[in-house]
């Protein structure tokens, strides 16, 4: 009986310790996926998608962009019991005004506060210091710094693809914030919607 034990209890601990460390490095995965799997979507649909999209209504575009993303593996499992098709009245208020869609959103003032830091950043130092800052804020939720690493790693990119406008930016960041309110496949879908427009216009 000591024997079975001895061999035992080392199997559970360490099947117990790699099942942990499996579901930390998912975490962080998919928390630094997000860019990616835009970018991928992004591509995947300027691929397929030949016909200029000026004639169809918001709305319309907005199902198509959604019905191809959902034909991606990586998006699909994004995509849980939060989440909904986007409106186009949400993404033409963003379009409109990004900065009072901000203002509007029903989440907390100092995450506004962080997401306001992160669009008005300009380099990478900068934004490294305000990650490990949002990091380090005990009062935020795993949730919270999981959707403000995303918007940093979105804000990096702008910033080393010289992406030096600030409008499209801003509405790709605020959109991003606004999607992530209902799910992250939600707020993956926002992205692709203003870079599609982005890209038309």
């Amino acid at each position: 009986m000591k024997n079975a034990l001895t061999y035992f209890l080392p199997c559970i601990f360490l099947f117990c310790s790699c099942t942990v460390d499996d579901v930390s490095y998912n975490e962080k995965t998919e928390e630094s996926n997000s860019v990616l799997v835009i970018d991928q979507l992004f591509k995947t649909f300027e691929s397929k998608t030949h016909k200029a999209h000026n004639k169809q209504s918001l709305q319309d575009l907005i199902n198509q962009i959604e019905a191809e993303a959902l034909q991606d593996e990586t998006f699909f499992n994004l995509v849980d019991e939060n989440y909904s098709t986007p409106l186009a009245a949400d993404i033409e208020a963003v379009l409109t005004d990004a900065d009072a869609v901000l203002t509007n959103l029903n989440i907390r003032t100092d995450v506004k506060n962080y997401v306001s830091s992160v669009i008005n950043t300009n380099t990478q130092t900068a934004l490294t210091t305000l990650n490990q800052t949002i990091k380090s804020n005990v009062l935020l939720t795993t949730a919270e710094k999981a959707m403000l690493a995303d918007i940093i790693s979105f804000r990096n990119q702008q910033i080393t693809e010289g992406g030096d406008d600030d409008e499209w930016n801003t509405r790709n960041i605020v959109t991003y914030v606004q999607g992530y309110t209902i799910s992250r496949a939600n707020a993956v879908l926002n992205v692709l919607i203003i870079k599609v427009i982005e890209k038309e216009d």
